[in-house]
């Protein structure tokens, strides 16, 4: 008796493991203001990675080019690191990025030199202000712990970003209405 008393206990705890649950509560369980989070910072991550390496091809100006190569840098190691979240979040991350992201990049592909440059970079600068704010509220509010720590850690770099933005668009007259001021359309962009 005491046997089937020990099987049915291992039975029981293998059933839970498998459904992912732990000792406090179920490990799969996330907030929905941390998934609505998730997939707008991977679909701003995507464009973000797409649009460095258009600034790459389509930029007239050095800093441009420059910008453009450490966006799609920077932001391929934080798509990676969001990855690896959501993957132990069961989470499926967007395969492409939102619509409004496709809309900005298939715009700014169309454009060249001078152009391109001033596009770009008056994009960047709106895109990082509504990031930091973002990452910002993420690091404090966010209910899942890896999610809060993901936005804490990236938040440095976004930041770092948004100098550099500041910087390259003042160099190229990229001139912004009020960076970050304008209510976000659709999806969040990291």
């Amino acid at each position: 008796m005491r046997y089937r008393g020990i099987v049915w206990v291992g039975v029981l705890v293998s059933t839970i493991w498998l459904a992912g649950v732990g000792p406090g509560g179920a490990a799969n369980e996330i907030a929905d203001s941390d998934r609505d989070f998730i997939a707008e910072a991977a679909s701003g991550g995507q464009m973000e990675v797409e649009l460095g390496r258009t600034a790459a091809k389509n930029a007239a100006h050095k800093r441009v080019k420059e910008f453009g190569l450490r966006m799609a840098t920077d932001h391929s190691k934080a798509n990676a690191q969001l990855k690896q979240i959501a993957a132990r979040k069961n989470i499926t991350l967007p395969s492409e990025p939102a619509d409004d992201d496709r809309q900005k990049m298939e715009e700014l592909s169309q454009l060249k030199g001078e152009e391109f440059d001033r596009a770009y970079m008056k994009e960047m600068l709106d895109d990082h202000e509504r990031d930091v704010e973002k990452f910002r509220e993420a690091a404090k509010e966010a209910k899942d712990p890896d999610v809060k720590s993901f936005a804490a850690k990236t938040l440095p770099t976004l930041e770092a970003h948004l100098r550099m933005a500041k910087e390259v668009a003042n160099e190229v007259h990229a001139t912004t209405s009020g960076a970050g001021k304008r209510a976000p359309s659709g999806a969040g962009k990291y």
